[in-house]
């Protein structure tokens, strides 16, 4: 998965108008590539299918032009339930707001426009839920997707928009984060395993790890909660801030900083 910026790029073509957030996702046919950017331009949210080609896109004032096929959201936000094998990994590709709470019971809800329902892809392979849109659409408001799992070991976000974890308790949780989306987390793991390649931001300093091993090389920062042992790699410009006294093993290769900070901000 390829991710960069087209943040500057957008600023500057449209720094004239007034606008609200633009989340843009583009992914390539079996070798998909996300574009995110969070600029000014209407209150859409935009995700192009992994099965489309990358081709132009035409900002005219308010409209969006594409040689892809791009479905409109209309209608009501509806609430559509669906029921899923076990799983214990997600996986994100598509722009959205996600919530996932470890909880006794299994469960899936999308809320979104009745039209683009179909386009929203829920599937389990191998103990691993990945979520993605299998055309292109705009919504007029952010996806939101809510989910209860009984266990989760993994969550993988590739692009844009933010997920939450909740209620965590897990003997180990990896958390790769790529591109300009957010992940919050709560509650305790025994390791934490933290990847961040991008400029989203990896908050974790309200899940309460025993050991960790972060991975830092984007311009994104990671916060987070340490009791015992943690080493830290930054190869990036991002700061990873913790709060704990644990015996620490770094390496900093790059612009970004090992800060000790317990406050408020952490979480």
């Amino acid at each position: 998965m390829i991710n960069f910026s087209f943040r500057s790029i957008l600023n500057s073509l449209m720094s004239h108008r007034k606008y609200a957030t633009l989340s843009l996702v583009f992914a390539l046919y079996s070798a998909p590539m996300d574009v995110s950017a969070d600029t000014s331009i209407s209150s859409n949210i935009v995700n192009i299918g992994e099965k489309a080609h990358i081709g132009s896109i035409v900002i005219d004032n308010n409209n969006i032009h594409s040689a892809n096929t791009i479905t409109t959201g209309i209608g009501k936000i509806i609430k559509e339930e669906r029921n899923l094998p076990s799983f214990s990994i997600v996986d994100i590709r598509l722009s959205a707001d996600i919530e996932i709470v470890q909880h006794p019971s299994r469960q899936l809800t999308i809320s979104s426009n009745k039209n683009v329902l179909p386009l929203i892809s829920t599937q389990v392979k191998d103990q691993t839920l990945v979520i993605s849109n299998t055309a292109s659409f705009i919504s007029q408001e952010a996806i939101s997707i809510k989910i209860k799992t009984p266990t989760l070991t993994s969550i993988q976000q590739h692009g844009a928009g933010t997920v939450n974890l909740y209620a965590i308790n897990q003997p180990k949780l990896f958390i790769q984060l790529n591109g300009s989306g957010d992940i919050t987390a709560e509650g305790k793991v025994s390791k934490l395993v933290a990847l961040l390649n991008g400029s989203g931001d990896l908050n974790l300093g309200a899940l309460h790890a025993l050991h960790g091993q972060l991975d830092l090389a984007g311009a994104g920062d990671i916060s987070i909660t340490v009791e015992n042992h943690f080493s830290a790699t930054i190869s990036g410009a991002g700061n990873i801030t913790y709060c704990g006294s644990p015996t620490i093993k770094q390496h900093i290769d790059g612009a970004g900083e090992l800060i000790q900070n317990c406050g408020d901000n952490l979480f």
